[in-house]
C-alpha cells in the first residue's frame, strides 16, 4: 500500500497522495458523493486502500524526463486525488513542491480544505487549484466550502478555480448559470445520484463551452485542462 506518495491516475496520469483518508472521512462526514469512498464499497478495479499517512519518498527525483513532459503537458501532476490535505502533512508537501521546483514539474490541485490555498497558492510549481463546491443542503456530506465562500476565495487568489460538483440535471442548471462557477464535474459514480454517461458530457460540454471537465475522459484530450487552457505552457 505504502508508495512514497506516489500514485497511478487514470484520468491524470500520476498523483501526489500522502493519505487516502481525507479529513471530512476522518472526522465521519465524507462527501455524500465520494468517488474514492464509492470504489471502496463497490469493490472494483479502481477501489483505493485506506493509508493514514505515507510519508513522501521524493518520487519526482526519479521520475523519468519524458513523464515530467507529459504531466505537464496536461497541467502538471495531480495533487490529492485520493485524500486532501492536512496541516500536519506540511511538511511533505514542501518537499513535495521543492522537487518539483528541480524538476520544473508543474502541480494542479483540487481540495476542499482552505488552509491549503492560503498556505501554498503563491508557490510557482502549482498551475491551479481547484475548490471544490455542491449544491447539496444541510451539514453532513457536502462539501465544507459553501458558496459566498469560494466566491470571495476565487476573488482573492488569482489561481484558485471554482469547480463545481453536478449531481442531477438541476445542478446543471443552477452552476451553468453561475459566472463564478468555472469547472463543471459532471457525476460520473455509482453514488445514488444521477451518473451521468459519456453522451451526456459530449452533449454538455457542446452547451457549456471550456467548462466542463472530462468531456475527452482523459487529462491527455482535454480541451480546457483545468480551466488553463490547451494552450498551457509549461515553462
Amino acid at each position: 500500500m505504502f508508495q512514497g506518495g506516489k500514485h497511478k491516475n487514470l484520468k491524470t496520469g500520476l498523483s501526489f497522495d500522502v493519505t487516502t483518508i481525507c479529513p471530512l472521512t476522518r472526522a465521519g462526514r465524507p462527501c455524500a458523493y465520494c468517488y474514492v469512498d464509492t470504489h471502496r464499497k463497490v469493490g472494483d478495479a479502481h477501489s483505493k486502500g485506506r493509508s493514514k499517512y505515507d510519508r513522501y519518498d521524493g518520487f519526482v527525483l526519479r521520475l523519468k524526463k519524458s513523464t515530467i513532459d507529459q504531466l505537464n503537458e496536461v497541467g502538471g501532476i495531480r495533487m490529492f486525488s485520493f485524500g486532501d490535505y492536512f496541516s500536519e502533512h506540511r511538511d511533505d508537501v514542501e518537499r513535495f513542491l521543492l522537487d518539483c521546483d528541480l524538476r520544473r514539474l508543474y502541480a494542479k490541485t483540487i481540495t476542499k480544505q482552505l488552509k491549503f490555498v492560503h498556505t501554498f497558492h503563491d508557490n510557482p510549481r502549482i498551475s491551479t487549484i481547484h475548490i471544490s463546491v455542491d449544491n447539496l443542503k444541510g451539514d453532513i456530506g457536502r462539501s465544507p466550502i459553501n458558496h459566498p465562500v469560494a466566491k470571495r476565495t476565487r476573488e482573492k487568489y488569482k489561481k484558485v478555480r471554482v469547480r463545481a460538483v453536478v449531481l442531477s440535471e438541476e445542478d446543471l442548471d443552477y452552476f451553468g448559470k453561475q459566472s463564478w462557477v468555472d469547472i463543471l464535474t459532471l457525476n460520473h459514480g455509482i453514488n445514488g445520484f444521477y451518473n451521468f454517461t459519456a453522451a451526456d458530457r459530449s452533449r454538455i460540454a457542446k452547451q457549456y463551452p471550456g467548462r466542463v471537465c472530462c468531456a475527452g475522459h482523459v487529462c491527455r484530450n482535454c480541451e480546457i485542462m483545468c480551466g488553463l487552457g490547451k494552450n498551457f505552457c509549461a515553462a
